[in-house]
């Protein structure tokens, strides 16, 4: 499963010290499953395409010229016949900028990904529940 990630946002208060802004984009989830026995032998296969919009929120502010606090929030809920999604991204981290338009920095990171379909508006019956925390890397 890969899940590939595209978005738009606009500063609504462009500052020194704080930026706060708002956004949209869509994360992209194909995903393929196979059923097997135990033996290898392949039961049912089948691959789906998931568009998942959603919304962004963001604040960012500077604790220095150089250091920053960046906070981020995604949102994404759609239900639609018998196909629902639900999609929460978070981000709190620290990005200290060496130079002008370079930055590194380390975030914490709250992904979680529900998608349910009963199999008539897609091929994909079943359900996806994915999640994950933990530090990452940021980079300007």
């Amino acid at each position: 499963m890969n899940l590939f990630k595209g978005a738009y946002s606009y500063s609504l208060a462009p500052d020194a010290r704080i930026d706060f802004g708002l956004g949209a984009g869509l994360y992209v989830l194909p995903a393929k499953f196979r059923i097997s026995t135990s033996s290898g032998g392949a039961l049912e296969e089948s691959s789906s395409t998931c568009p998942l919009p959603f919304l962004e929120g963001y604040i960012d502010y500077a604790l220095t010229p150089k250091l920053f606090i960046k906070q981020s929030l995604n949102l994404f809920y759609l239900q639609y016949n018998r196909f629902k999604g639900r999609l929460v991204e978070a981000m709190i981290g620290l990005e200290y900028n060496i130079w002008k338009h370079f930055g590194l920095g380390l975030a914490f990171n709250i992904f979680s990904l529900y998608v349910e379909d009963n199999g008539e508006t897609t091929n994909l019956k079943g359900s996806i529940d994915l999640g994950f925390s933990g530090l990452g890397c940021t980079e300007k």
